[in-house]
């Protein structure tokens, strides 16, 4: 008799962890305006970095970002 209560106060205390647990990761965080123009010029910030450097070998081009693929390339300023 004396496992089963010990059984089942483990099993209680696994569950009260259990349901706090997913309680605490339920809760979503918001950002400030503040915060999240701070995280966009950050953003922004490495990716012209990154165009810079991969144009910076061909001056005869410029850099393109697309954001809305994340994609990066150089085009001709001249085309042919």
């Amino acid at each position: 008799m004396g496992k089963k209560i010990i059984g089942a106060i483990a099993f209680a205390a696994i569950a009260v962890a259990a349901g706090w647990n997913y309680q605490q990761n339920k809760q979503e965080v918001e950002l400030s305006d503040l915060a999240l123009a701070n995280i966009n010029a950050l953003a922004d910030n490495e990716s012209s970095s990154h165009c810079e450097r991969l144009c910076y070998y061909w001056p005869s081009t410029y850099c393109v970002l697309e954001t809305s693929t994340s994609y990066i390339y150089c085009m001709e300023k001249f085309p042919r």
